[in-house]
């Protein structure tokens, strides 16, 4: 069985300080176990954005995952670069290209491909032009998902 992000066996003393959820979690799927990011993210980050006026900053965003959860800014931080290691790993070149953040969004990765020179016509000024030929790329995309999209209402 997998475990997430920092509740695993070895950090038995963090899920402890997590109380009943993290015990919870920590026997169950990742899927499961992710809805605990979506819960801290919507309960305060939100309000102290709202309050501001502006997007908060990622002190206030660590701040406010701390003190909702319980846990101290350094255990928070670390649960979102554990978060960012696992996007990274699913987005890679080995990975299967395409992360779910349950309750919030799908990140996926596109493959574009190369496009080679070619006469055209220049939509401003109306001239026959040579496009410049472009590489291969990928872009990622970011799909919300429907619980995301109802918090925005």
């Amino acid at each position: 069985m997998r475990g997430f992000l920092l509740i695993s066996r070895k950090n038995a003393d963090f899920a402890g300080k997590l109380g009943p959820i993290a015990c919870e979690l920590s026997f169950h799927s990742v899927k499961d176990a992710a809805l605990l990011i979506p819960m801290v993210l919507t309960r305060s980050v939100g309000m102290a954005a709202a309050a501001t006026g502006k997007a908060p900053s990622k002190g206030e965003v660590l701040s406010t995952a701390a003190e909702a959860a319980g846990l101290n800014r350094k255990q928070v931080a670390a649960v979102f670069d554990s978060l960012g290691e696992q996007i990274k790993n699913a987005l890679g070149k080995r990975g299967p290209g395409t992360f779910t953040v349950p309750g919030l969004m799908r990140i996926k990765v596109k493959n574009v491909p190369a496009r080679k020179a070619r006469m055209g016509i220049d939509p401003f000024t109306k001239q026959e032009k040579m496009f410049k030929a472009k590489p291969a790329s990928k872009k990622v995309r970011v799909v919300p998902l429907k619980a995301l999209k109802e918090m925005v209402k």
